[in-house]
């Protein structure tokens, strides 16, 4: 081989490492790249929690047991088993379930005789139109409360708003949820005291549930503005004659932005928790309420379609969250 051969062939190797080294740092600066990564590992959550609730359906205890009445005869009992083919190993049974899982094919539920992911699917609409109305009420109000307050700390709005967040950070939804249908239903008759139906109906729940999240929103907001509110570039910003107002909007907000939407995320995950007994108090027909009266008609297929529809929009609100940090701060993609 000549030199210049040797040449070409050494620019050419060259310039293949470039491409690829070039499209290696495409990928892992991509927002593409880093939905495709959170999707992922979603995904693997997901299975995970759906695994874990089979392990503990099968290890822990007998689905046939679980699925039967107390009364129920061991013939009943084994004749369920092989039914269901739970008289198979586990690996197996365990292999079918996953398969089942990918597809989004989770059996037919035992109580109502209908595909259980459907079922479950129908009732969470119903849970997130909840969950829209009381986040339409908590978030802007906290946002606003927790920035009239950080920037005024240690005044009267600033300890009107404080002891507010604490009022409604420590008082329990199950019991506002109660005193509620009490003053506004029952003796006033502003609101119907159960059922579903248009906003009507979600008022009250939607204001029980509303008073926590507005509570700690309300609280990080303000501790994050006044934090940022004690920093050089707001002194700076002051110097150069901006108005408070234009200060809070475009430099304060943005830079406390943050924490609050982390804990917003987490507060909409927690609304999929404490909405439970809100929708049962309510006699609201949301996944909350058919969760817990699948577990007692004992419904293995239609519990574990409603934990997957929860885990999948649980990791669903982490990326969205993700995203709106890359918005607001494009350094945290590095």
């Amino acid at each position: 081989m000549t030199t210049i051969e040797r040449t070409r062939t050494a620019e050419e190797r060259s310039s293949g490492t470039s491409v690829w080294r070039t499209i290696r740092l495409f990928w892992a600066d991509s927002l593409i790249a880093l939905v495709v990564k959170r999707l992922f590992a979603g995904v693997a959550t997901v299975l995970v929690v759906l695994a874990v609730v089979f392990l503990i359906s099968n290890v822990i205890g007998d689905p046939a047991v679980l699925m039967l009445p107390p009364e129920a005869t061991a013939e009943q009992v084994e004749a369920l088993r092989t039914e269901l083919g739970l008289d198979r190993p586990l690996f197996v049974q365990f292999a079918e379930s996953f398969s089942g899982w990918i597809t989004g094919d989770f059996g037919v539920s035992t109580w109502q005789g209908m595909p259980a992911l459907p079922l479950a699917i129908e009732s969470f609409a119903k849970t997130l139109y909840l969950a829209e109305v009381t986040l339409i009420v908590a978030v802007p109000l906290g946002v606003i409360f927790g920035l009239a307050a950080g920037r005024r700390p240690n005044s009267w709005v600033d300890r009107l708003i404080t002891s507010i967040s604490a009022l409604g950070v420590s008082m329990p939804t199950f019991w506002l949820g109660l005193l509620l249908i009490l003053v506004f239903a029952v003796t006033l008759r502003w609101f119907p005291t159960n059922g579903y139906g248009g906003l009507h109906y979600a008022v009250l729940p939607a204001c029980a549930m509303a008073l926590l999240p507005l509570g700690r929103i309300a609280q990080i907001t303000r501790s994050s503005v006044a934090d940022e509110m004690g920093k050089l570039y707001v002194t700076a910003a002051r110097t150069r004659g901006l108005a408070e107002g234009a200060i809070g909007r475009q430099h304060v907000l943005r830079n406390a932005a943050i924490p609050v939407l982390t804990l917003i995320g987490s507060e909409v995950a927690s609304l999929l928790n404490g909405i439970v007994i809100i929708e049962v108090i309510f006699a609201w027909p949301g996944i909350g309420s058919m969760l817990i009266t699948s577990i007692q008609q004992r419904d293995l297929p239609l519990i574990t379609a409603s934990v997957a529809v929860i885990a999948a929009v649980a990791v669903l609100v982490n990326l969205i969250v993700d995203l709106a940090y890359l918005f607001i701060d494009p350094k945290v993609r590095r």
